[in-house]
């Protein structure tokens, strides 16, 4: 008997294409026992249809199929990013076939119901990436077999180069536009990064680089990682340097800000980053670089990176992410979901835990931080305190908004009383877009229910707020995942879910993931906050699923694994 397996369902979710296989047996009669010169595996029962593999193929190159799992009628569940099937890239251009596999031995190409054919084209997805330059197709369709049509998927990738009269800005910038798509940019930046590589000091210390791109200062996990290297005597073995954002005050001075970092790049033996670095859009990094990202979301349920593949300002294929060696995850639960983002091995994910836990669970630093508070916002000693710190909307900082119609002060103001403040802490690249030039910041509370309603929006650490609040509200923002390890109560109040899951998408079902309730409108947010309705069964959930430990160790599991290569223990 031979071994038949038939595609029943083709699914997307982002980037990844699950099928749904059915295997069976048939007798030689009903297919050919050869292709090609090949044999075919044979199949003595039933139980060989236990033992299958699968590959997705062409004549020349084959990338193996993950099994998921299997469904109650036994068929298979198979899985593929399309972004990143091998050493970081994505599916070539080609026709591909799912071929099964028996033990190491052939079985033919999966075949596809012709009278199904009707649903092919929603099989079927297309990726349009660099505002609509470039297009990636992955199209479902049949080959021409009028008996078993093999069911295949022809990928291309499509590209229109840009004309000089289709960029948009002043003079300076469509230069920079054009040299960019050209490569100008990343040819001389190239040539400077491996000008200095060839003269980089080969005696004394190895250099360790802390790159914070769009930051002005070193904090947050950067700021955890120095303090931990310098407490362990590290600035002794090695050399630390440090690189933070520059502000802008000419061309000149620009580009030569951009030469001064691809000089610190090209001499570090370890460099960390925080965040998004432009440079390694531009650089391609020697490869005995050790490239690690530490990211400053904890767990945000939001796609970020090549999650967002095809979607509005996508990223495109060949994104920085992909050229990390590797990147800090808060537990093995997160090693997927960042795999995904990242375009990288899940191998690569280190379990360490994120730095920053480790000095939002200091007691020194929690007993430091509500003294703080207290001298700061003396008049709101023994009240329960409600944190409002949602996410912005919107690209980025140059069309980030909030929202504030959404909310109703004066309901909010009237269900506080005289125990409970409500501390207001929005995104930097809202508060931004409420300052004007001279520097006024224009605030968003009406007046008169300051007293308690409360704009800490400039206050030094949301972290340290963390250590006071009683009640967390937010929305998209990654700030659940500190939160959570502080075993308080969050509600996330989403009245354009909908709508922001179509705009920038979310690994899994938003209210099936987040650590506690959620309400679409403000009257709900009021009923749960009133009635105490948090579902704190959520949270504990979240913890164990995402969280690692809380230890206050992992700056020292994250500088051992990378350093030292001490693999950290799963988590």
């Amino acid at each position: 008997m031979f071994i038949s397996c038939r595609v029943d369902d083709v699914r997307w979710e982002r980037v990844n294409l699950h099928l749904t296989v059915t295997a069976s047996l048939v007798p030689e009669q009903a297919q050919p026992s050869r292709w090609a010169g090949v044999e075919f595996a044979v199949a003595d029962d039933e139980a060989a249809l236990e033992r299958l593999t699968f590959t997705l193929e062409t004549r020349t190159a084959s990338f193996p199929l993950e099994v998921v799992g299997r469904t109650a009628d036994g068929a298979y569940h198979l899985r593929v990013n399309v972004t990143n099937v091998a050493d970081r890239h994505e599916i070539p251009d080609g026709t591909w076939r799912i071929r099964p596999w028996l033990d190491g031995m052939i079985c033919p190409s999966c075949t596809f119901d012709p009278a199904q054919a009707h649903r092919l084209p929603a099989m079927s997805k297309t990726f349009p990436y660099y505002g609509g330059r470039y297009a990636y197709m992955v199209h479902a369709d049949l080959s021409e077999h009028l008996v078993h049509p093999l069911f295949r998927l022809k990928v291309r990738n499509y590209a229109r180069p840009p004309k000089w009269r289709a960029l948009r800005g002043g003079p300076a910038s469509r230069l920079a536009k054009w040299t960019f798509d050209r490569g100008v940019l990343q040819w001389f930046f190239q040539v400077m990064y491996r000008l200095f590589r060839a003269v980089r000091p080969r005696w004394g210390r190895q250099r360790i680089l802390l790159a914070a791109q769009l930051r002005t200062d070193i904090r947050d996990n950067m700021l955890v990682l120095k303090r931990r290297l310098i407490e362990r005597g590290m600035d002794q073995e090695f050399r630390i340097d440090e690189s933070v954002h520059w502000k802008y005050r000419n061309l000149f001075h620009s580009l030569w800000q951009w030469i001064v970092l691809s000089r610190k790049f090209a001499w570090a033996d370890y460099v960390f980053l925080d965040d998004w670095c432009s440079l390694m859009s531009y650089t391609r990094l020697d490869p005995a670089t050790v490239v690690t990202q530490l990211w400053h979301a904890g767990h945000g349920v939001k796609a970020v990176g090549l999650a967002r593949f095809g979607m509005h300002g996508s990223p495109r294929l060949d994104n920085p992410h992909r050229r990390y060696t590797y990147g800090i995850v808060g537990s093995t639960g997160l090693q997927e979901i960042y795999a995904e983002d990242f375009g990288m091995e899940k191998e690569n994910l280190l379990p360490t835990g994120v730095l920053r836990i480790d000095e939002l669970l200091d007691p020194a630093r929690i007993e430091a931080a509500r003294t703080q508070f207290a001298a700061t916002y003396p008049e709101l000693a023994a009240k329960r305190v409600v944190l409002f710190a949602p996410t912005f909307r919107g690209r980025g900082s140059s069309t980030a908004s909030y929202d504030f119609s959404l909310l109703d002060f004066e309901a909010l103001h009237a269900w506080c009383g005289e125990d409970t403040v409500v501390l207001f802490r929005m995104h930097p690249y809202v508060t931004r877009k409420l300052t004007d030039a001279d520097g006024t910041y224009r605030g968003f509370i009406p007046e008169g229910l300051t007293d308690r309603l409360v704009d800490a929006s400039g206050y030094p650490s949301t972290n340290d707020l963390l250590h006071v609040t009683d009640v967390l509200v937010t929305d998209y923002s990654s700030i659940c995942y500190e939160f959570s390890y502080l075993d308080r109560p969050m509600i996330f109040f989403a009245p354009d879910e909908v709508a922001y899951s179509v705009s920038r998408g979310f690994h899994d079902g938003f209210r099936d993931v987040v650590p506690g309730k959620t309400v679409a409108t403000f009257d709900e947010l009021l009923r749960a906050l009133d009635a105490g309705d948090y579902e704190t069964w959520r949270r504990d959930r979240y913890r164990e699923q995402f969280c690692g430990p809380a230890d206050t160790h992992n700056a020292d599991r994250a500088i051992d694994a990378v350093i030292y290569g001490k693999r950290p223990v799963a988590s």
